[in-house]
């Protein structure tokens, strides 16, 4: 369900980005285009900051699972609350769907 989450999102490129793969120090530069792009009004350049580097540590770092579960579904809430809605009913449920 969450694959289908990040395929329907449209902001999935913040979710699966380039930058987080090619090492923490592209982080800050990365979010700083990204959100002076206005794609997504929502998102400020520290939720950015932080996601991506919680995203980095738990695929790279094999870490932090719990945090970047966390972020990703503030994130999914605040900038696509509708689907958010439409798949979760609990910010636990979120959490649980990204561990498992």
């Amino acid at each position: 369900m969450l694959i289908a989450a990040m395929g329907m999102a449209g902001p999935a490129p913040m979710i699966v980005s380039t930058p987080a793969h090619a090492g923490y120090n592209n982080i800050p530069g990365f979010c700083k285009d990204y959100v002076a792009s206005g794609v997504e009004p929502p998102v400020n350049q520290g939720e950015c900051v932080s996601l991506l580097t919680q995203q980095f540590h738990y695929y790279v770092d094999d870490k932090n699972a719990n945090a970047f579960a966390v972020h990703a579904c503030d994130y999914y809430s605040e900038v696509v609350p509708d689907i958010y809605n439409s798949l979760w009913d609990s910010k636990q449920e979120c959490i649980d769907e990204i561990l498992s």
